[in-house]
């Protein structure tokens, strides 16, 4: 299981820092809003599991930085 998790982490910081130009796009925010309701509709998710998603990406184009965490 651990080697498992360390795979899924390693891949995962790799997207993160191979991601730089498409999150500092102009477009950024209209596509991740866009992913995200795709995601929503896709799943049925309810509004406790909306909230969540929503929460989760808010800074994923620095829509975030403006706002105290909470």
């Amino acid at each position: 299981m651990r080697k498992e998790i360390n795979r899924v982490n390693d891949a995962l910081v790799r997207a993160i820092a191979a991601s730089g130009a498409a999150r500092t796009s102009p477009r950024c925010l209209r596509s991740l809003v866009h992913d995200t309701a795709d995601v929503r509709h896709e799943r049925g998710l309810d509004t406790l599991h909306t909230v969540a998603l929503a929460r989760s990406v808010r800074s994923v184009c620095g829509a975030d930085e403006a706002r105290p965490a909470s």
